[in-house]
């Protein structure tokens, strides 16, 4: 179910019957149909400006759920929208804010792209003689926190990049920028590396600069490594093996193993850190990263310590009322249960035979831990990173011809990938 509303108390029947009218007629207009968000904003608007109901809060008595994006037209062409005139950095600084939330829980690529074209615009405002010195550090870190809630990675690598070019002691450009561009380059030279069409769509549309994956790694990785010089921290840390993780899914041999040894480094110092001991994420990587090492068994000490975490985790979770998990608490369900079950799967494989594990069954119990996840929310970057991971075991396991694992994973993944499209 994409949108549901409900009405949270009794209401007035004549402001009720407008506000249906209003709504569905806002997103059944084939021309210019609105989005359900807007859709229900434009609603409550119009009963709270009626006169025949302002004494009454009919107006605030729905409760309305879903994808803002969602409409009834989908991926077709969208009007623009004209840019309102800024008095002050700080309106533009919040229309970048909201642009942001919407672009997080918007599947419609119809709506993407209007909101991308909408920041464009955003941009070619600050042209205009009032608002022509307002794009500084800040401004630029807010364009590529937009740019990159939008997956445009060219854009918002070039603000961040921007954004620490006018650094300085009257600037607010927080460390965060640094990471997230780190973070941005890594992917972007993956991106690049996996799909030719995208590297050859984004040479006509980037002008004068070319973008090469091995550039991208080498900046992103000397970013990291600096940061962590600066000041080490878990984030730090799980940033630099995920960097590694990633480009060791463009590798091969003994350059692939290389990468897959420092990952796993750089997760398990993440995992040291007695304030994220118990974090998922950071477990779960460690783990995933070291069982890619086809040529390595894990010692009895690392299975021991791995699966204490994950038996803490999953009794932590276990706890809480499911209903109050969040998104990515029940992501960590998935993780968690995945990585027991591999660490099985893997000892099996290697001929311990003191162990049995259904890996059909046992996958299907994972996929549908996922799809439980994936229904209930999550913004697109977080539905692409969960099925990031899950692409990068079963490529590492395809190549490593650990078919049984590689092919059991994919069942589960191409499941999952249809919930998010």
């Amino acid at each position: 179910m994409r949108a549901i509303v409900a009405a949270g108390w009794a209401v007035n029947d004549g402001a009720a019957e407008r506000f249906a009218q209003e709504l569905y007629r806002a997103m059944l207009r084939e021309a210019d149909a609105l989005p359900f968000g807007d859709a229900v904003r434009r609603a409550r608007q119009r009963i709270f400006d009626d006169p025949r109901f302002r004494h009454n809060n009919t107006w605030g008595a729905y409760q309305c759920y879903g994808d803002p994006g969602f409409g009834f037209y989908q991926n077709r062409e969208i009007p623009a929208e004209n840019v309102p005139q800024f008095v002050a950095p700080q309106e533009l600084l919040r229309e970048l804010k909201t642009l942001q939330a919407r672009a997080a829980h918007i599947e419609d690529q119809g709506w993407i792209t209007r909101l991308t074209n909408r920041t464009k615009r955003l941009e070619e405002a600050l042209r205009d003689e009032l608002m022509r010195g307002w794009l500084n550090g800040e401004l630029h870190t807010a364009f590529g926190d937009t740019y990159a809630e939008l997956l445009d990675y060219p854009a918002a690598i070039t603000h961040y990049e921007a954004a620490l070019e006018a650094s300085g002691a009257k600037e607010l450009v927080p460390l965060r920028a640094v990471e997230q561009l780190a973070n941005l380059q890594s992917r972007f030279g993956v991106a690049l590396r996996k799909d030719p069409e995208l590297a050859k769509t984004v040479a006509k549309e980037a002008g004068a600069r070319t973008w090469q994956p091995e550039e991208l790694w080498s900046a992103a990785e000397e970013r990291l490594k600096l940061l962590i010089q600066l000041s080490p921290s878990s984030e730090r840390n799980a940033l630099l093996g995920g960097h590694y993780k990633r480009v060791a899914r463009c590798r091969t041999g003994a350059e692939r193993k290389k990468l897959l040894e420092a990952a796993t480094d750089y997760y398990e110092k993440a995992f040291q850190t007695a304030s994220v001991r118990d974090n998922p994420y950071v477990l779960v990587n460690w783990i995933f990263c070291r069982l890619a090492d086809a040529e390595t068994k894990l010692t009895d000490k690392e299975e021991q310590t791995m699966k204490v975490a994950i038996t803490r985790n999953l009794a932590a979770l276990a706890a809480q009322p499911h209903v109050e998990l969040t998104f990515w608490k029940r992501i960590s369900a998935a993780d968690t249960t995945l990585a027991l079950t591999l660490i099985d799967a893997i000892a099996v494989l290697n001929g311990d035979g003191t162990r049995e594990v259904d890996l059909v069954a046992e996958t299907k119990k994972v996929r549908d831990l996922y799809a439980d996840a994936l229904k209930v929310g999550g913004t697109r970057r977080e539905h692409a990173s969960v099925l990031d991971t899950l692409d990068f075991l079963v490529e590492i396991f395809e190549e490593d011809n650990r078919t049984a694992l590689a092919n059991a994973l994919r069942s589960a993944v191409d499941g999952l990938r249809v919930i998010v499209i």
